[in-house]
């Protein structure tokens, strides 16, 4: 099976003071921000994958707004 099957792809039109921003804030981001966003409701390890799913997420917009030049230090 063609793994690009799975991918979502998504543009995005947004102004650089916020993209700086957005980069910012993904940055600071921690595993305890996303494991408490989770649904209470699941078990203990499917909060933990669910968090690291969101990681996964956020470490791609964290790329691509890195590829355009907005990745803080």
């Amino acid at each position: 099976m063609n793994d690009r099957c799975n991918k979502v792809v998504c543009q995005l039109e947004i102004d650089q003071e916020a993209a700086a921003a957005l980069a910012l804030f993904l940055k600071r981001l921690t595993f305890d921000d996303w494991l408490e966003k989770t649904d209470p409701s699941r078990t203990s390890e499917d909060r933990i994958d669910h968090a690291y799913w969101m990681r996964k997420g956020c470490a791609a917009v964290e790329r691509s707004l890195a590829n355009q030049k907005f990745s803080p230090r």
